[in-house]
């Protein structure tokens, strides 16, 4: 670091104070003490660091102005007049050590709806330096997901590794309070890290970037990012934008980020989940009764929709009727199909048909198609499944998700999400339209302590089709333990 002015004061039976700045300090008498000009060498400089790199928190905003493009003589962009449009970022993030964990949300609020613009996420790095992040599935289990890079790929490390000492400059000529200011170089790369996923602006280099010191302690973070140049990609038109940040940093030295714990079941969590236990290794038949509403964003049309479907599962094979097409419960021979594997050999489920002529029931390999041409399974999904992918996981999801609510159990806020491909079958051609949406699970238990009922309410935008879809679909369950192929078909 950069050789600054120190008085040291030195007092009987007390350690050495360091005063910033110069001047006389006075002892209680009145009479000046003696000082010494020596070196400046901060001792809470380096202890900042260390403590930085033990762990922290930062919470700020990010600041992202739009304004006209202008340029000086020398072709450098000018910032004058007022902003043509302002994005506040509000931001948290942490560290753990060097490169044990990160965690960031940055999210920006818009006419009082808070609109995620990262995360929130948290990721963790192994032994190997490899990064993951953990999420419970449905059975209440830690997992771990792996994201194909290294820990510090991708900003997600502590960015106080590479700060030194001397990158940092004590400021003299500011007054308003201690402030420390990075070399450029080390800021440069500390506002990748910090804004990089925002992608506008982030890559300018710093024009400022200093610590605020508060009590011997790092309290604050700032950056001002040079401007630059944004092309409109449709109209060519051209415009600056500005970055400014304030972190304020928080738990110094601290590792404030966790690692997940499975949720705890209580008696009703235990009540639920034997429910769904009772599906377990058995054959049964599901009824999907699904009611949505599908509104058209660009004409705001809406059609409401109706359907019911029943699948039974026998073990191995799945027999798939359409109540609303037939308008009666099953069996109906020639408006139902089953897949089952082509062989023993091949567990791939292919489509098999009523032949009517010859009363026998007939694969169809490259799929089953209607006079019309629609088709309820077509050529592409024909050898795409075995019958475990089509099977729903609801046996092995906990009621630790799910508290009572009255006469039902209702899955916790912001659990039910988790829970999207586990009671209806997820895949095409069979999947809900919407039900990626999931906001809510409801069960009520039957008087056997089996599943009596379970309501999925789901809403979701589809940006690409311009459509929201919203709905509830009721599935009950009949015939446990004692369905098979050949009771359907005879």
């Amino acid at each position: 670091m950069n050789s600054k002015k120190t008085i040291l004061i030195l007092l009987p039976g007390l350690l050495a104070l360091p005063l910033l700045g110069g001047g006389t300090f006075l002892l209680a008498n009145g009479s000046p003490a003696v000082s010494e000009i020596e070196p400046f060498s901060d001792v809470t400089l380096g202890e900042n660091i260390r403590l930085m790199r033990e762990g922290f928190a930062l919470s700020g905003t990010i600041v992202q102005e739009r304004y006209p493009a202008a340029y000086d003589a020398e072709g450098f962009p000018v910032i004058s007049g007022e902003p043509q449009e302002t994005n506040t970022y509000y931001n948290e993030i942490a560290f753990n050590g060097a490169e044990e964990a990160m965690s960031r949300y940055s999210y920006r609020v818009e006419g009082g709806v808070t609109i995620d613009a990262e995360g929130p996420y948290a990721y963790f790095s192994d032994e190997n330096g490899r990064a993951y992040q953990e999420r419970l599935n449905e059975k209440n289990e830690v997992v771990q997901d792996y994201a194909n890079l290294t820990f510090g790929d991708n900003g997600f490390y502590n960015f106080a590794t590479i700060l030194l000492e001397e990158d940092l400059v004590l400021d003299e000529d500011f007054e308003a309070y201690v402030r420390y200011d990075v070399d450029p170089g080390k800021a440069g790369i500390i506002a990748n890290n910090l804004l990089y996923s925002l992608n506008s602006g982030a890559f300018s280099l710093p024009q400022e970037a200093y610590f605020r010191v508060d009590g011997g302690k790092f309290t604050s973070f700032s950056l001002v990012l040079s401007p630059i140049t944004s092309i409109d990609s449709l109209t060519g038109a051209r415009s600056l934008i500005s970055n400014k940040a304030t972190f304020y940093i928080e738990s110094l030295g601290e590792r404030t980020i966790e690692h997940l714990s499975p949720l705890e079941e209580d008696a009703d969590a235990k009540r639920v989940g034997d429910a769904f236990s009772t599906l377990e290794g058995q054959s049964f038949l599901m009824k999907v009764e699904d009611k949505r509403t599908e509104e058209n964003l660009a004409d705001s049309t809406t059609e409401q929709v109706e359907e019911t479907m029943e699948y039974s599962f026998t073990g191995k094979e799945l027999y798939v009727h359409d109540v609303t097409k037939t308008g009666l419960p099953g069996p109906v021979f020639e408006e139902d199909y089953y897949l089952a594997p082509r062989s023993e050999m091949d567990p791939s489920l292919y489509p098999y048909a009523y032949d009517s002529e010859s009363g026998e029931w007939v694969i169809h390999e490259e799929g089953i198609y209607n006079d019309d041409g629609s088709s309820p399974f077509p050529a592409g999904y024909c050898g795409a499944y075995v019958y475990e992918d089509l099977l729903p996981t609801i046996a092995g999801v906990s009621g630790a998700f799910f508290e009572k609510v009255g006469e039902e159990y209702v899955s916790k806020e912001g659990y039910a999400s988790l829970l999207t491909d586990c009671f209806h079958i997820d895949r095409r051609p069979f999947a809900i339209d919407g039900m990626d949406g999931l906001d809510e699970v409801r069960v009520t238990l039957g008087e056997d302590g089996g599943i009596g009922k379970i309501v999925l309410s789901y809403g979701l935008l589809d940006g690409i089709m311009g459509t929201y879809v919203s709905g509830e679909a009721t599935i009950t369950f009949s015939g446990v333990g004692s369905t098979t192929l050949e009771g359907l078909i005879g």
